[in-house]
């Protein structure tokens, strides 16, 4: 696999965190959430919901019991969105100074090789 790929799907490990931390905050809540999931990042995000992170999204979610949509539109509009509270969170999101604050971005554990 392409070394970019692989470090990509290593760091989708935080999405299990996060789908962990929407059960225990979200208990007395639904247990369903909208996330946004750029349109245009192949092979990780394509304009038909499929893609490498889309599935590991959808298989974090899962795993705590929760139901996930993926609503797939142009990244600028995601983070948008994601940034005003529209949406739960948005990806494939770069982190980005502008973003620091806003959004949460996973925190690197170890530097892919």
């Amino acid at each position: 696999m392409h070394k970019q790929g692989t470090a990509a799907l290593a760091g989708c490990h935080w999405l299990i965190v996060v789908a962990a931390l929407f059960t225990g905050v979200g208990a007395a809540r639904a247990e369903a959430v909208t996330i946004g999931a750029e349109d245009d990042a192949g092979p990780w995000s394509y304009a038909d919901g499929t893609g490498y992170v889309n599935d590991a999204v959808r298989a974090a979610f899962h795993a705590v019991g929760w139901t996930v949509e993926l609503k797939v539109i142009p990244y600028a509009r995601c983070k948008a969105l994601a940034t005003s509270g529209k949406l739960a969170g948005c990806f494939s999101a770069s982190r980005t100074p502008e973003l620091e604050g806003v959004l949460q971005s996973p925190r690197r554990t170890r530097t892919p090789n």
